[in-house]
Formats: structure tokens, sequence, C-alpha cells
């Protein structure tokens, strides 16, 4: 896997703005949910499966802690069905 496989569209966001966005997004978004130390955090991310998006937040989690950048980390949930547009059609940054 490499990180070309998953793609940060935004970061700290809130479920209701992905929401309001839905028709502009392409439909390989998920909504990662992660703790960082104290403070629960929310990502939009593209990729094709789930299991990418978790390898790699936990390799860039993992690495925070051991550099001592957080004290914890704890990846809630993964999320699929936001978006609506084709992901081949979708004409992003």
């Amino acid at each position: 896997m490499s990180k070309a496989d998953v793609s940060i569209l935004m970061e700290k966001v809130t479920e209701e703005e992905i929401r309001e966005m839905d028709k502009e997004l392409p439909s390989d978004v998920h909504l990662i949910e992660y703790l960082q130390g104290q403070d629960l955090i929310l990502d939009a991310v593209r990729a094709y499966k789930m299991v990418d998006i978790f390898d790699i937040y936990h390799d860039y989690l993992n690495t925070k802690v051991i550099e001592g950048e957080i004290t914890s980390f704890e990846i809630r949930s993964i999320r699929a069905g936001f978006g609506a547009i084709k992901p081949k059609l979708w004409q992003g940054n």
C-alpha cells in the first residue's frame, strides 16, 4: 500500500460540514474519528478501503506518540457513505 491510496481532503471537520458538502464530494470519502490525547478529531479522507485509512492513521499517530508529540491515541471509527460524485468524475484539488 502506498500513501497515494489515501488522500486527506479536510482535517478537523464536523460531520455536519461534510453532509453540507455531500453533493460536491466524491463517493469514496470516509470520515475517520479518532482521539489524539484528549482531543476528538474528525477528518474527511478519500480511499478505496477502510483498512488503508486505518493503517496510515495508525502509523502516523503512533509516530507522534513515539516522538512525544501526543501521549495517546485511539481510532474510534471509520465511516463511509459520504459524497455523491463518482470518484473518476470528481474534479477536486
